[in-house]
Formats: C-alpha cells, structure tokens, sequence
C-alpha cells in the first residue's frame, strides 16, 4: 500500500447543486474536524460542503474547520452558495496517510495541511488542466484515529475549463508525497546516486575491459567486442557530435545493443538491480501497482551510459588509421613508404605453423550478383576522387553522405571494383542510404578477382589495433567465400604474422620473411637457373 492515499471523485456539473453546497459544508464542520475560524451556526449537516466542514474528528479553531488558498475567514454560507451555483465539474479529493507517518512529520495539523496545499496548489491546477488564477479550492483536516486525512472541494472558476485524467492524478500524488516525505526521500536520493554512480563506472570498465581484450587477440568470449568494432567503424565516418542525441537512427540502434549487451555484465546488472530497487522505493510512496521494470538501454536516466559507450568507441576507432588519407589536392592515397623489398611469391602462412589448415574456399553463388554490369575494373579516376572526398570530408569539403552514395553507384555502374567496395559498404552500414545487407552482398559479388592484397598500412597496425585485425579477418573471409588469393603484404615482425593467421589470412611476404637486397643479389638467389630458353643472364 502506499504511504499516501489519493482518491479524487468528482460531482458533474449541472446536477446536484444543492448536493454540492452541503458536502461543503459537512466536511467543514462535521464532528472531529479542526475548526480553523469563528462563523455563524449554520443548521444542516447533510451533503459534501457540510461533510468536510463540520463532520466527527475534523479538527477545529472555531465553528468549522475549511481553509483555503486565503487567509481571509472563510463564510460557510457563502462557499456552499457558491458552490452550489457553479455549473461546472467539481472535484473531491480525499488525501490519506498512517497515522504513525502523520506525527512523525507534523501532518497531524490543519496548518501543516494549509502550508502543503498553498504551497502545490499551482502543480495540482496543471494536474488537472486549470489555469492557476481560475483555480479554486478549499479543505478541511479530519485527524481520524488510524488514518489522518484532507477532503477537497476543487473547480475552476471558468466551468468550461478542467479535465482529471489517470496520468493527471499520478502528477498529484507524486507532487505531494514528494513534499511530505521529502525528509524519507532524501537519504533514498542519496543512496540512489551512489547506485547511480556505481552502475555508470561498472559499465565503463565493461567496456574497457572489452576493448583491452580486443587488442590482446581476437576473443570468442563475447557479444560484446564485435559491436563495439562495428560502432568504431561507424563513428569514424559519422560528421557532428558523437552524442546519441545527435545519431542517426542506425547508429543509435548499435549504441542501444551495446547497453543491452553490457547490461549482461554480472556486476553491471547488479548495480542496475540496486539502483532500480531504490527507485521503486521512491514509487511505493505514493503508487500501489509499480511499473514494469524496463531494460537498462531503454531507462532514459542513463543516457550517459550510452554517451560513454560512444566515447570509448571514438577513441577505439581513433586508434586505427585503416582508412587511407586523402591528399588536400587531388584525393590521392597518401603513400606510405615504399616497400624496400620484393620476393617472388608470397609465402604460405601455415607452412611455419603446423597447426594451421589451409580453408577449403567456399563457391559463392555468382547468379545473386547484379545484372548488366561492365566487366570489373579498378581506377581512381575524378568521378571516385570525389565520392571519397563527399565521404570522409576534409578541410575543403564537408560529409556529405547521401553525394558519396550517388556517385559511388553511379560508378559502380560502370564496373569500378573501387567504387563497388565502398557502395556495398555504405549499403551494409546504412551510410547515406537505408541499411540493405542484401544489396550488400550483390554489389560485394560483382568484384571478381584471383587475388587480393592487403596493403602494409593495414597489416602494421594488426598487433596493436583491434579494428585493423577485424578488417583483416573480414576481407580474408570474403576472398575464400568467393574463391581468391588473400595476400597480406609488408609483414614485418612475429606478432603480424600470428595476427594474420588467427584472421585465416593463408599467404603473406615481407621483411619477416626475407631482408632487402640488391637486385643483382636477388637474380643470383631466386633467377639464375630459371631462364626460359633462349634468355641468357
């Protein structure tokens, strides 16, 4: 049961008029209500006015025991009669707490009542839809023995103007029990913090503790790597405020299972446990029939939560340059330096790993791809300068997402595997467009080619870098789907190498493999033998 007691009937307008003006004046002077003024002996005890005016236990200060939002002695006779020629809806609530409760905070008292009801008059008008300087009101304090209470009379002086709905009357309970508990309620407030406090820093170190998992290797163990992986890459092409408030929808669903993930955390649902029992606490004041409870992604109290999620993603996806730069002038790769070295052949990973089995590549179903498209060719020509520069931004132009995707489909059209690329990743992301994993994959499956190779910018950041060895993992996926050479290029120490063949990357060359040296070194090491006929060294 709650600690505070509402029940708010009502008299319809136009009926029981003369009702109206004797509940007046029986709550002001029935037997047992705190008299608040002297005024004339009125003779009838009948209806609500005379009720809460006269009846047993109502607390008195002379003849009658109503008091108002003035401090002007009220005339009994006068209120019935106005109450009585009001045309409109009346309302009557009845406000009720332990007796044990009501001495312990002073609510034993007509006056304690007054400065309450004064006091929240103007939220009990919103509540019910009247305009404050319309809004009329008297009670009376009736000091029953196991339960204290207030009877009302409310309306508006405008009769056409009031409405009590079920979400009005909870605004008034809450109002009120907030006030009269308010010394209860604030130790509540305080714990409820703490929990607050506690469930914010357990789920930042989920996030962290997944994030160093992340670059310590690939991990099984959890849902949660892989979404944070798929925010960072997000947020690397999102323009504006990285705040939930200002994602787009797609983006904001990822945040949302994150939290729905980090709410399975033992000690992140344990905090959440505490928190929402203290605010159930809170509830129980003043509501019998609690609320059911709702996930910890949907409680919009903890929208710092999803802005740390976010944070935390940025900084992951700060750590990785994957992307290749854009030169200010003509959108060019930023080269790298240039390989030192070169071997013939790539070498066969598992061949320094016993261990590792070479994947059987899968036979991918060419008959999904998109119709009418051009033979498959790769240039960088203006057209895909530009959609780059449309997609990430830089100094000169801003994001614009919905340009990169037009042009990026208009050169897909023509067969540039470049462009082709970046649409399938744009339509998988929901980049400019609605998310279509469907066309995804069918502009993904126009790009046919024997081999594939994993730039050195890429492959250096592996060790380190857990949205590098997660691209790394699905371009190696995608080649043995459909039947190509994965080569990973410029592979330089023991960590890179491991990393490549934890993604199922199956060939790689580099300074690991083999030190630079001159070409005439070289021809006599791996040519000189090899000659076709008729070629003399």
């Amino acid at each position: 049961m709650p600690r505070l007691i509402l029940k708010c009937p009502y008299l319809k307008g136009s009926r029981g008029a003369a009702r109206r003006g004797n509940y007046l004046r029986y709550i002001a002077t029935r037997e047992g209500v705190e008299l608040t003024q002297d005024e004339e002996s009125l003779p009838g005890r009948e209806g609500y006015l005379q009720y809460i005016a006269q009846r047993p236990h109502v607390q008195r200060v002379g003849r009658h025991g109503l008091f108002s939002a003035s401090d002007k002695p009220i005339s009994l006779s006068k209120a019935a009669e106005e109450l009585s020629q009001h045309p409109g809806n009346i309302w009557t609530p009845i406000l009720s707490l332990r007796r044990e409760d009501a001495v312990r905070l002073g609510y034993d008292h007509w006056e304690q009542w007054q400065a309450l009801l004064r006091a929240r008059a103007p939220e009990v008008a919103e509540a019910m839809k009247i305009p404050f300087p319309d809004f009329r009101w008297y009670a009376a304090f009736h000091n029953e023995g196991y339960h204290p209470h207030v009877h009302m009379v409310c309306y508006s002086a405008d009769p056409s103007k009031g409405y009590l709905t079920q979400e009005g009357l909870a605004q008034i309970r809450s109002v009120l029990a907030r006030d009269i508990f308010r010394q209860d309620l604030t130790e509540i407030y305080k714990r409820q913090t703490q929990r607050r406090e506690d469930l914010v820093r357990e789920s930042q170190t989920a996030v962290q503790n997944a994030i160093r998992k992340m670059r310590e290797g690939p991990s099984q163990s959890s849902d949660l790597e892989p979404l944070l992986l798929q925010l960072a890459q997000k947020l690397r092409v999102t323009s504006g405020k990285k705040q939930y408030g200002y994602l787009k929808a797609p983006v904001k669903k990822l945040v949302d299972e994150i939290v729905e993930e980090l709410a399975r955390d033992p000690a992140v649902s344990e905090a959440y446990r505490h928190w929402y029992a203290l605010r159930e606490e809170v509830l129980h004041t003043y509501r019998d029939d609690l609320p059911e409870r709702i996930p910890l992604s949907e409680q919009k109290e903890f929208r710092q939560i999803k802005n740390l999620v976010i944070q935390e993603a940025a900084r992951l996806g700060d750590e990785a340059q994957t992307i290749p730069r854009l030169d200010s002038e003509d959108g060019a790769f930023q080269e790298s330096e240039a390989d030192a070295f070169f071997l013939p052949e790539a070498e066969p990973l598992w061949e320094n790993d016993p261990s590792c089995i070479d994947p059987t590549p899968a036979d991918l179903p060419w008959d999904d791809a998109l119709p009418n498209i051009p033979k498959p060719y790769m240039e960088w020509n203006e057209s895909y300068r530009r959609a780059r520069c449309f997609l990430f931004g830089n100094e000169n132009q801003h994001q614009d997402l919905d340009q990169a995707f037009q042009l990026f489909h208009a050169e897909a059209e023509k067969g540039n595997a470049l462009a082709m690329c970046d649409l399938g990743r744009m339509l998988e992301d929901g980049l400019g467009c609605d998310p279509d994993p469907e066309a995804s994959y069918k502009w993904y499956a126009n790009v046919k080619f024997d081999v594939v190779k994993l730039d050195r910018g890429l492959i250096a950041g592996m060790a380190s870098s857990a949205i590098s060895r997660m691209l790394v993992r699905d371009i190696v996926q995608i080649c043995q789907t459909g039947g190509m050479t994965c080569v990973a290029e410029g592979v330089e120490t023991p960590e890179q190498a491991s990393a490549l063949m934890e993604a199922g990357c199956q060939y790689a060359q580099g300074y690991y493999y083999g030190r630079p040296m001159p070409a005439e070194l070289f021809w006599e090491k791996y040519l000189r033998g090899r000659e076709p006929a008729g070629v003399e060294g």
